[in-house]
């Protein structure tokens, strides 16, 4: 039985993002979470700042990429 504590293949993260002013931000959001080892989906709503992220990803680690591309991020 795996008993670890990391997120699975399937898991979503969704995350609120601030400063995204249009598709291009949208865009650059998407690629740097995509390049992520082990993402397998990223959907950025650019309207609400929603972010969801598939696969198993730690939420600091997805909070960090977006920030260092000049983005605010945190946990939905």
């Amino acid at each position: 039985m795996n008993t670890t504590t990391s997120p699975s293949d399937d898991s979503i993260l969704l995350l609120q993002v601030t400063g995204m002013t249009c598709q291009g931000c949208a865009g650059t959001v998407q690629r740097v979470l995509s390049r992520v080892a082990g993402v397998r989906e990223v959907v950025v709503e650019l309207t609400t700042g929603q972010v969801k992220v598939r696969g198993p990803v730690s939420p600091e680690q997805a909070v960090a990429v977006v920030q260092d591309a000049g983005y605010g991020a945190q946990v939905a």
